[in-house]
């Protein structure tokens, strides 16, 4: 059974990627996209490449621990890969694809990808919201106060170490306030964004 789920899924990569070809010989400009391709600087190509798979293998590494690793590396990367791919595609909405393509590939139960997902989405906004912050502070330090722009770099990591702190010593808070948010979502419960959450918060410690 895994060797022919190990053909389907190559015969589907194998055929999606003709099919991708044939459309883009018929619809594509061939002379313009060949001196696009002399314009590239392929340095910077091969390194903008290396640093994109980096962050897939990041991001698997993340969801299977928020799965609990009950996925290997290869199947996650596949059923990850897949869900982006449907939503650059196809359109379909980021989390939907993800969650329906990790469904297919690592046979967990929706109701646990979904409550991983919820807590990815989450731990995302928080990593958006502080970057944010990093980057006025750094701003603002360098137009008022040009020396201190390593300071306000320290001061924010301070600030996003103190935060992990506190949120480890209310960790039950914390665990009940995120069930209470996203206990109410579709295909999920409170008790199963309580695990996955409390699983996360353990790993910090």
């Amino acid at each position: 059974m895994h060797i022919q789920g190990s053909r389907k899924r190559f015969w589907l990569v194998t055929g999606g990627a003709i099919l991708l070809l044939i459309l883009f010989l018929i619809f594509a400009d061939q002379l313009r996209l060949w001196r696009l391709l002399q314009t590239i600087e392929w340095n910077r190509m091969t390194l903008g490449t290396f640093f994109l798979l980096l962050g897939y293998l990041l991001v698997t590494a993340r969801m299977r621990y928020l799965l609990l690793n009950r996925s290997g590396w290869r199947t996650s990367f596949y059923g990850i890969s897949v869900g982006y791919m449907l939503h650059s595609a196809m359109f379909v909405p980021g989390m939907v694809a993800k969650i329906v393509s990790l469904n297919r590939v690592t046979q967990i139960a929706v109701a646990q990808i979904s409550s991983a997902v919820l807590v990815e989405r989450l731990i995302e906004q928080i990593m958006r919201l502080l970057a944010t912050i990093l980057v006025i502070v750094l701003l603002t330090s360098q137009y008022t106060h040009p020396t201190l722009g390593i300071g306000g770099s320290v001061v924010m990591l301070v600030a996003v170490f103190g935060g992990i702190f506190w949120i480890l010593r209310h960790r039950e808070a914390v665990v009940n306030w995120l069930a209470h948010k996203l206990g109410h979502t579709r295909f999920t419960t409170e008790e199963q964004v309580r695990s996955t959450a409390s699983s996360v918060l353990e790993g910090l410690e």
